[in-house]
Order: structure tokens, then C-alpha cells, then sequence
């Protein structure tokens, strides 16, 4: 259907015709009564020379096999496209057209030159259709034009079904102004020296792109118009003045578009100007197939320009870009906005920007970094590594913009093996490198120039950018399903990642990252945005093993993972390590049966003194899956970053029973119980799990929530030997049943002891639920320190209010390692004698709930050093804001007291309220231990 502004075009030129018919013009007659006709069918008559094409009956003209409808017409059209005459059917009678030749007493082109190819089409009023591929033959004549020949058409076929030609080859004829362009036999029209078959269809294209116009070779001298901008209109529909014509040629039978075309001119210079006539003595069509990636959108309604001018010397390494050279423009994503070839002067790029009116990507955003490629034909090689600088403009895309080069230097770059990549898979997702994440390569900033990619689980590259010192937008492709191989991410892959120096030429497959949005795993058209990249060839972590037995892991991979080779420097003082699964290491006979240090698993090492244990590797993948069976299991903490154990073990606390540290904290989701507060790097730890799962420490906003976990008070009056080894739990509710009106009260320890009367374990209640972690017997040393299996636990009170000792019936358990024991109701007695504390030096660090609390105007702190150490002693208020330092320097071994009266630092009273104190200890000597405690109290005025 013709469009509403070709309906008026042809009206308006309908009436032009009826005027100038009326003042005795030599133009084409339309029957009265009649609409119409478009306006590309006007011609010019009375040109002073015409031939004749008589249709017959007898032709059988018809459309897709039915005969020509009463009323339509037959036009008869120049190679190039202008209407030279045209009558109107009528069935049933022989119908004769009046073909015009050219006026030569006219500058214009009004007609058909000699020995031009006669044309056909017709144009159904009723469905305002036109069809322009007709199938001719002659009874007489040969169909090329002379003046005063006669021609009879014998075969008039008309088809509905033309060639497709490429969307991008539409243009809009009659625009009011054009220039010819002559492709004559002389010319030698080849592909790659092959000269153009018959059908083959030579195009002309502006700079940006728009096809202005086009013709069939048929083996004779061929014209074809070129039109220009109709002013008239306020879309661009044709060539500016000045603008340099482009060719490109579309072979039919081979669907196949070639874009490369070397031209020189014996008239005229290439540059479109409204009636200008060019001859064309060469047309060379070099057979270039561009990356799938240079494919990009034209006419997205908004566009830059910038200009390479030869004076910028664009070069390779040194060398000039050669002619046929392509430089494209690319969005920091790596996404084709427009190229030019370059031909040895001053050449434009159109830029196009996004067109706001579709939902996909189609060109560069507003403020985006223009990035440039290199793309030689003559050897397949593409060139992403440029460094630009500009006399006029900054690079960055803004509709309208004007940018000029004043620098063009290709650096060639050879990215290491296994860097490809299959770009346009059908999906992807996006990641975001901002500046903010202040991204590192060996601890210093990346490098503008420096590569970053992303990688599948199985090292399969996926897609990568170049830094430039500016936010970097990282297109991820997925798998193609439409193909056979594997050439993206699956969905639910994890993402990792790899940096590439330019600088050293160095790969980094070791890449520590952290999310601000998004999760790191693979979905098509996700948003993630990195808050962390640090890529680094080794890093180092330090265990502080004390005397006796340690949970440990690691995080790093070592280079030589063989067990004797990372514990070597500390074998003198190992005894036993062992893992989860049972295997061991016992250096003094020789024996090892953990063979290479597994990333994964957690292990206990004893230790006859204390020593400390560097450990150098590769960093690895903190949210590396790590899948865990039902019972128990030994795991290692991967993260580097301290994570409260609410959020680390998150993903598994449906199925998690316990977990535990090597100093029998106990995390137990069940009764919101968290005495391990932060898992650590280093450390390892006892999971037991109601069924199997698989364990991913989070990442991201997830990891870094902060955390509300504060350790409980430390037991003062019940001595036991920590860390023997193995312990068992036991867990007091917050809701036990206790009998005769005896109630716990804050503050109040609860001891468990042995059968012999040993203290095995302790601690303070606080009124919540509360876990007491209950040590077994050290089979490594020579006295009883634990409990043994099958020992009947008994229970003591100490209670705080009135310093007296209570005895306790608890319905009977009996100790196994690692068991899990709640306790529903215990029988509390009336107090026996007490003993005078035993003032033994401390046998651990440890800090008790204050005296009085709540209190006015002052209480007493009292904490425990079992060695002198280094220590602080600090006062917060509810928001974390330093209040007093108590304490501050070395103290000797033993309990001490101090009091608090209430005043800051200043010697100013404080407001009533809620406040913290913490201690940090830090023993000095062999065994370097360290501790932090911390409790709350309530200044009640």
C-alpha cells in the first residue's frame, strides 16, 4: 500500500501535470476520471524522439498467472528506474505504448538513452500494488531502445514474488533531486576478478548507511540514480550535498552481500551533488566477510560523527593502515555502532546511538566511551588494542557530537590461549566493573589497557573488555542451545574470572571477587555489579597453632599440595593431624594417609608447643561448592573476610544440627545459639548435618551484613582443661523446668563434672538458651583431664548472688564425643559448704559478667590471665563509640578486678543506658595466645 506521503506526493504532481497540460505542456496524459498513478510513473513526452511497444492479446499478459485486471497499467522504465511511458489495459484489445527517448536539447535525463534495456511494470490501481519483475519476450524488436523502433512483446509475465534484496537496501525514490552514476561494460565489474553476473544488483549507500538507490547489471552499460535528501520531509530519505557514494552488491542467488567495493572515476569525483553525472572506470569488489561482531544498526534515530583524518598517522605497531583497512566504533560492551574502510585519506564513522523506541540495545548510550577495532581483510585479523587521543571532542558518545582523531595507534596485543570466545549466543547477562571497586592486579591498580575476562567452571571463556579507567561493562554470553557445542554459560554456573597484564604479558587466573548486586551465577539477561576484583598470582595466610590440638583448614592452594610438604616446617613439633574422614599424618613413624591437603576439608593437629605455620598459594573461589553427607563432616572456611556464622552456613541451617570450632562453640540454629560468632580464616570446623547438602559461603551484600553476636560470659569459679581434643554439647533452654522455687539467676555458672568430680566443662547463664561444650579425655596426656565415654554427667550451680555452690539432678546422660544433649528440668539443691576459690593462676583467658548489673554508680569487672599478656580494656556505649579505656598495657598473670565509676575518658559522669566492655589479650612468651571477650551491663541512675 502506498504510504500517506507518497498519496499526496502523487497527487500533488497529478495536479502539477493537469496545469501544465492545460498550458499546452509537453507532458504524459492520465485519463480523466482516473487516480493517481505514483509518482516515480510521470514522464516526460514530446522529447523529439520515441519508440513503440505494441502488448498483444495474444501475449496472454497476465500477474502470477492471472490476466492483467481491466484498468492496469503497463509502464515501460529505464535501467535506471525513470518512467519513459506507460498505457493503461483493456481487456480484450492489443495495446501499444509510446516509449520517449532522452532530449538531448534538455540537460536533464528525460528519457531512454540508445541501446538501453527497456523495462517493464505494472501498477494495480485496485490494491495500489506495483509489480516489477516481468519475464519478456519479442516477436519483434530486441527490448533495447531506439528512436522510431518497433517492438512486440510475445511473453508478458508479471510476478508477485521479486528477489528479496536486504532490508537495508529500501530507498525512496522521486525525492526531488538526484545525480547518475554510470557502471559502464568498460569498467570491468569483477568480484574478487570475477566479472558481475547478470542479476547481480549494485547499490549506492550514504556513509551512514542509507541506500539511496539501485540497479540490476545486465551485461550492458548500466545507470543507476542516486537520489538525494528530499528537503521537503524531516527524516533524511537521501544524500547530502558532499556526501561520498558507497557501493555495495547483493548477489541473489548466493543471498550474500558485498560491502568492500574499489572504485575510481573517469567523470566526476564520487561526492553526491543534485544532477551530477559520474562514470565509474573501475569497480572492484574485494570478497570481505566481516566478524560476526561488526554487524550493527543503522538509522536508529540518533548518531555522532567522527573523523580520522590522515594527518593522525593511524597506524599497527608503527606501520600505515592499509586501504581496505575497516575501523569500527564499539560500545565499552563490545557492541558494533558503525564502521568505515579506510582509503588512505580523511574518512567519517558514523556513530549510531540507541534508539529509545525498541527494547534491545542498538547503539551507544549517552556518556559511554567510544572504543575502536581494526579489521584487515587481506589476513583475517582484527585489532581491539588502540590508542586514541582528539583534537576536537572527548570520546564520549552524545548525539549530534563532532569528534576528530589527532591520534590513531593500534598496539598489537596477543591475549593468551583459551581467551576466544562466541559472541551473539542468543542470551547473555551483564556484568559491572565500576571504578569503585578500586580493582587490583598483584595489590596494585589495574592498568588501563589491561584485559579482564570471564570464565565458565570448565575454563571456557565467555567474554571479556579492556580497562580503561572507567566504569566497564562486561557482556557474559550463555550457551547457544541452537548449536551442538558448548559455547557460553549454562544457567546456575558460577562466574570466574581471569585478568590479563599487558604490561608483563601475564595471566592471572586467581581472581577474589565480591558483589555489590547480583549473586555470580550465570542467568540470561542478568544485572551484576562487582564490589571487589582482585586478581593475584599468590597470597599467603598464617595459622598460630597453640600447644595441643588445633582445628585448622586452608584456603590457598599450595603449590606442591602433598601434606608433608605444607606442614614441613612445623613437622618437629607435630604429633598427629588428622581429617574428618579418619586419614592421618603422624610424622614420627612415617605414616600418612591424607596425602594432599584437600581446600575443602577442615583437619586437627596436635601440637607439642605452640608454632605458627605460613602458608603460600593460590587463592581460591570462596563460594566453591562443598558438599557435606549427613552426620558429621570437618570443613574448611574459605572466605578471607571474617563472616558471622548465621550468615556463612546460611544456606544449609534447615539441615544443620551443630556446628562447632576447635574450642567447642557451638552454633545450633534450633535454639538461636551462636557462641562461635565469626568464622575465620584458618580455622576449621565440625558441622553435623541432619542430611546431605552442599555448603556455598556466600557472597556479596550477603557476606558483609553485619552481625549482632555477642560471645557469652566466661565461667570464673568453675575450673576445667579446655580443647582436649573431643567434647560433647549440652544445651540448657531458656525455658528448663527447675523445681522448689530455686531459679537460675543471672550470672549464675553451671559446672559438669565426671564421676571422679573433674570439672569438664562450664559456663553462665544468661537467662537465653545457652550451650556448655564438655571435654572429653585427652588420651595424649597422662592425667585424667575429660570426661570418658560412658561417664554419667553430674551438674553443679554456683550461684552469683550469694556465692554458694548448689548440687543439681539432671535426668541421666552419659558422655559421647560429639554428642548433642538438651536438657528439659533439673532438681536444684539446697547449698552446701563452700570451698575458698582455688587461687591458682587462671588456666585460660577469660572475662566475667559484671558486679553489680545493673549498677549506680559503679561495678566491677573482673577478667583472667593465665600468662602475662598485653591488654585492653575498653568501654562502649550502644552505638560503638569509645566511652572509657580501663585498661591499657602489660598485666601479669592471675584474676584481676577493676572498677568503673561510671565516667569517660574526659571525667564526665555518662547518661544511663546500655554499655559494652571488651577485652583484648595478647600473651607474651612462647605460647602467643590470644583472646577477645566481651559483655554487656545497664548504668541504671
Amino acid at each position: 500500500m502506498l504510504s500517506d506521503k507518497l498519496r499526496i506526493l502523487a497527487g500533488a504532481v497529478f495536479l502539477i501535470c493537469v496545469f501544465s497540460m492545460a498550458q499546452g505542456a509537453g507532458t504524459n496524459e492520465i485519463p480523466s476520471g482516473v487516480m493517481a498513478l505514483p509518482g516515480h510513473w510521470n514522464f516526460t513526452d514530446k522529447t523529439g524522439n520515441s519508440g513503440t511497444v505494441v502488448l498483444p492479446t495474444s501475449a496472454n499478459p497476465n500477474v502470477d498467472g492471472t490476466p492483467l485486471a481491466e484498468g492496469d497499467y503497463v509502464g515501460a522504465f529505464t535501467p535506471a528506474g525513470l518512467c519513459c511511458g506507460h498505457s493503461q489495459w483493456h481487456s480484450g484489445s492489443n495495446m501499444s505504448i509510446t516509449i520517449w527517448g532522452d532530449d538531448d536539447q534538455t540537460t536533464q535525463v528525460d528519457g531512454f538513452a540508445s541501446g538501453e534495456q527497456v523495462n517493464y511494470r505494472v501498477y494495480r490501481e485496485s490494491s495500489s500494488q506495483e509489480f516489477t519483475t516481468i519475464d519478456v519476450a519479442y516477436s519483434e524488436g530486441t527490448g533495447n531502445y531506439s528512436s522510431n523502433a518497433l517492438m512486440i512483446l510475445s511473453k508478458f509475465d508479471a510476478h508477485s514474488q521479486t528477489v528479496s534484496l536486504p532490508e537495508d537496501w529500501q530507498f525512496t525514490p522521486g525525492t526531488g533531486n538526484n545525480a547518475v552514476v554510470v557502471l559502464p561494460t568498460a569498467a570491468n565489474p569483477n568480484i574478487d576478478g570475477v566479472p558481475l553476473a547478470n542479476g547481480d544488483y549494485v547499490g549506492v549507500f550514504t556513509p551512514a548507511g542509507l541506500c539511496c538507490g539501485y540497479s540490476a547489471w545486465a551485461g550492458i552499460p548500466m545507470s543507476i540514480t542516486v537520489w538525494g535528501d528530499d528537503d521537503q520531509t524531516t527524516g533524511i530519505d537521501g544524500f547530502q550535498t558532499g556526501e561520498t557514494i558507497g557501493y555495495r552488491v547483493y548477489q541473489p542467488d548466493e543471498d550474500q552481500v558485498w560491502e568492500n567495493v574499489e572504485v575510481a572515476y573517469s567523470e566526476g569525483n564520487g561526492n553526491y551533488s543534485t544532477n551530477a553525472m559520474m562514470v565509474l572506470s573501475k569497480f572492484d569488489v574485494k570478497g570481505v566477510t566481516l566478524p560476526e561482531n561488526w554487524q550493527f544498526t543503522p538509522g536508529t534515530g540518533n548518531n555522532a560523527t567522527v573523523i580520522l583524518p590522515d594527518a593522525a598517522n593511524p597506524n599497527i605497531e608503527g606501520t600505515p593502515l592499509q586501504n581496505g583497512d575497516y575501523v569500527g566504533v564499539f560500545t565499552p560492551a563490545g557492541l558494533c555502532c558503525g564502521y568505515s574502510v579506510w582509503n588512505g585519506t580523511n574518512t567519517s564513522i558514523t556513530v549510531w546511538g540507541d534508539n529509545d523506541q525498541t527494547t534491545e540495545l542498538d547503539g551507544f548510550q549517552s556518556g559511554e566511551v567510544i572504543q575502536y577495532h581494526v579489521y584487515r581483510p587481506a589476513d583475517d585479523t582484527e585489532w581491539t588494542n588502540v590508542e586514541v587521543a582528539y583534537s576536537e571532542g572527548d570520546g564520549l558518545y552524545a548525539a549530534n557530537a563532532l569528534m576528530i582523531l589527532s591520534k590513531f595507534d593500534v598496539v598489537e596485543v596477543t591475549l593468551p590461549d583459551g581467551w576466544d570466545y562466541t559472541s551473539n549466543t542468543g542470551s547473555n547477562a551483564t556484568v559491572v566493573l565500576p571504578t569503585a571497586a578500586n580493582p587490583t592486579v598483584e595489590g596494585a591498580p589495574i592498568a588501563n589497557g589491561d584485559f579482564v575476562g570471564v570464565f565458565t567452571p570448565g575454563g571456557l571463556c565467555c567474554g571479556w573488555a579492556r580497562w580503561n579507567g572507567q566504569n566497564l561493562a562486561l557482556n557474559v554470553w550463555g550457551d547457544n542451545d541452537q548449536t551442538t557445542e558448548v559455547d557460553g554459560f549454562a544457567s546456575g554456573e558460577q562466574l570466574h574470572y581471569r585478568a590479563f597484564q599487558v604490561s608483563t604479558a601475564k595471566e592471572f587466573t586467581t581472581v577474589l571477587v565480591q558483589y555489590s548486586q547480583g549473586s555470580g551465577v550465570y542467568a540470561n539477561n542478568a544485572f551484576m555489579v562487582l564490589s571487589q576484583f582482585d586478581a593475584l598470582s599468590a597470597r599467603t595466610i598464617t595459622l598460630q597453632l597453640i600447644k595441643g590440638w588445633n582445628m585448622i583448614s586452608f584456603n590457598v592452594e599450595p603449590t606442591d599440595p602433598d601434606v608433608t610438604v605444607v606442614m614441613g616446617p612445623i613437622v618437629s613439633k607435630i604429633e598427629i593431624m588428622k581429617s574428618g574422614l579418619g586419614k592421618t599424618y603422624i610424622p614420627q613413624y612415617g605414616i600418612n594417609s591424607i596425602g594432599n591437603i584437600n581446600i575443602k576439608e577442615g583437619y586437627q593437629v596436635y601440637m607439642s608447643s605452640a608454632a605458627t605455620l605460613n602458608v603460600t598459594g593460590q587463592p581460591v573461589d570462596a563460594t566453591i561448592p562443598i558438599g557435606l553427607i549427613a552426620g558429621w563432616n570437618m570443613i574448611s572456611y574459605l572466605p578471607t573476610a571474617p563472616m558471622d556464622a548465621t550468615i556463612a552456613l546460611a544456606g544449609i541451617a534447615s539441615e544443620l544440627e551443630i556446628a562447632k570450632n576447635g574450642m567447642g562453640k557451638a552454633y545450633i540454629p534450633a535454639f538461636g545459639i551462636n557462641q562461635i560468632g565469626q568464622m575465620k580464616e584458618g580455622e576449621g570446623y565440625q558441622l553435623y548435618m541432619k542430611s546431605a547438602r552442599t555448603l556455598v559461603y556466600p557472597s556479596g551484600l550477603k557476606a558483609s551484613r553485619a552481625s549482632v553476636t555477642t560471645e557469652s560470659a566466661s565461667p570464673g569459679y568453675f575450673r576445667f582443661a579446655a580443647n582436649t581434643g573431643e567434647n560433647a554439647t549440652v544445651v540448657v533452654p531458656s525455658d528448663i523446668t527447675t523445681s522448689a522455687g530455686k531459679m537460675l539467676e543471672m550470672g549464675d555458672e553451671i559446672g559438669v563434672f565426671n564421676e571422679s568430680g573433674l570439672c569438664c566443662g562450664a559456663g553462665v547463664w544468661e537467662a537465653e538458651n545457652m550451650a556448655i561444650p564438655i571435654w572429653g579425655d585427652n588420651p595424649r596426656t597422662a592425667e585424667l583431664d575429660g570426661m570418658r565415654p560412658g561417664d554419667a554427667l553430674t551438674f553443679r550451680i554456683r550461684q552469683k548472688r550469694s556465692q554458694t555452690e548448689l548440687t543439681v539432678e539432671v535426668n541421666g546422660s552419659q558422655y559421647t564425643a560429639d554428642a548433642l544433649i538438651v536438657l528439659s528440668d533439673m532438681v536444684i539443691h539446697q547449698p552446701t559448704k563452700v570451698a575458698e576459690v582455688d587461687e591458682a593462676l587462671p588456666v585460660e583467658f577469660g572475662i566475667s559478667q559484671n558486679f553489680p548489673n545493673p549498677f549506680n554508680p559503679e561495678t566491677t569487672i573482673e577478667y583472667r590471665l593465665p600468662q602475662t599478656a598485653r591488654v585492653s580494656l575498653m568501654i562502649y556505649d550502644a552505638r560503638g563509640q569509645l566511652v572509657r579505656t580501663l585498661v591499657q598495657g602489660t598485666r601479669a598473670a592471675g584474676s584481676i578486678k577493676v572498677k568503673w565509676d561510671g565516667r569517660n575518658d574526659a571525667g564526665q559522669r555518662v547518661a544511663s543506658g546500655l554499655y559494652i566492655y571488651k577485652l583484648t589479650a595478647s600473651a607474651i612468651g612462647d605460647n602467643a595466645a590470644s583472646f577477645s571477650g566481651m559483655g554487656k551491663m545497664i548504668l541504671m541512675k
